[in-house]
């Protein structure tokens, strides 16, 4: 497993990376299967590869994680807060 402070930005893949901005816009996890013309199930399966990828427990910390590693901008959903 990697270090989460040595990860490389590409250890996600590209629809990995796509999924998580969207969920950082505040987009839900339906939303996101319609946006991409996804399955549910497959778009579920992209958030929790990536929360295991980067060593994260649950969304929130997924994000933020991806964050500190500039795999999302940190502007990213900030003005959905």
């Amino acid at each position: 497993m990697f270090s989460l402070f040595a990860a490389p930005p590409s250890l996600l893949t590209g629809t990995e990376t796509e999924i998580l901005r969207l969920l950082a816009a505040g987009h839900k996890t339906p939303q996101i299967a319609r946006l991409m013309n996804r399955n549910l199930n497959t778009v579920r399966t992209h958030i929790r590869n990536a929360a295991v990828k980067l060593e994260a427990h649950g969304r929130l910390d997924l994000l933020a994680r991806a964050r500190r590693l500039g795999i999302i901008d940190a502007v990213d959903g900030a003005d959905q807060l």
